[in-house]
């Protein structure tokens, strides 16, 4: 992997998980940790300053995906009850 490619993934990761603790939603928080991992994954192949980035990122992502994921389950849930109970009628 390029170490600009691997840079770019590293940074996007950083980003995501950012962004992911400050937001006020659990399900786009539980997103951003998911598109973190998924950017940080690749980057544990990199070149050896980039690849400990990516194994403490991965960690990091997959940790506080577990974390959101509850909120994120209970949000969906009531989501999913307001939207059955608001049928359309036709």
């Amino acid at each position: 992997m390029k170490p600009d490619t691997a840079r770019t993934l590293t940074v996007l990761s950083c980003i995501c998980i950012t962004i992911g603790v400050l937001a006020n939603s659990p399900s786009l928080a539980f997103l951003l940790m998911l598109i973190s991992a998924a950017a940080s994954f690749p980057v544990v192949f990199a070149p050896r300053p980039y690849k400990i980035w990516g194994v403490v990122l991965l960690a990091i992502s997959i940790m506080l995906g577990i974390a959101f994921y509850g909120k994120f389950r209970a949000e969906q849930d009531s989501y999913r009850r307001r939207a059955h109970g608001q049928q359309s009628v036709r």
